[in-house]
Formats: C-alpha cells, structure tokens, sequence
C-alpha cells in the first residue's frame, strides 16, 4: 500500500511505541504487528486488505473486530 511518507513514517513511530516494531518492518518480515507471529493465510481478501492497513493477522483482526 503506498502512503505518503510523512504518514507512513508516523504510523510507524506510533506501531514502534506501541508493539515495539514498525508496520513497515513486521510488513517486510510477513509478522503481525501485535503479535509478531509469521503471516500465513487469511480468510479473504478484505481481511488481506486490513493487514495491508493495520498489519494485523487473521486471529487479531478476529480479535480486534470479531469474527
């Protein structure tokens, strides 16, 4: 997902604070921002598309927004 980088660089100050680890570099190594765990599958593409924005693996966006 392309981002200005004045936004991207904010988001990943914020994720720093946060988790302890950029949205870029959990997004590079294919980890979930929250909970670190390697990225596999998801269960559609909106949900493919939420990790592009939150970095967020399928079980935490179940967690974060239900099932």
């Amino acid at each position: 997902m392309e981002r200005a980088k004045e936004l991207q660089d904010c988001i990943d100050n914020f994720s720093k604070k946060a988790f302890g680890r950029s949205l870029t570099d959990s997004q590079k190594a294919n980890t979930c921002v929250f909970c670190n765990k390697l990225v596999t599958e998801f269960r559609d593409s909106l949900s493919q598309k939420e990790y592009e924005i939150s970095g967020l693996c399928q079980e935490c966006q179940d967690q974060v927004f239900g099932e």
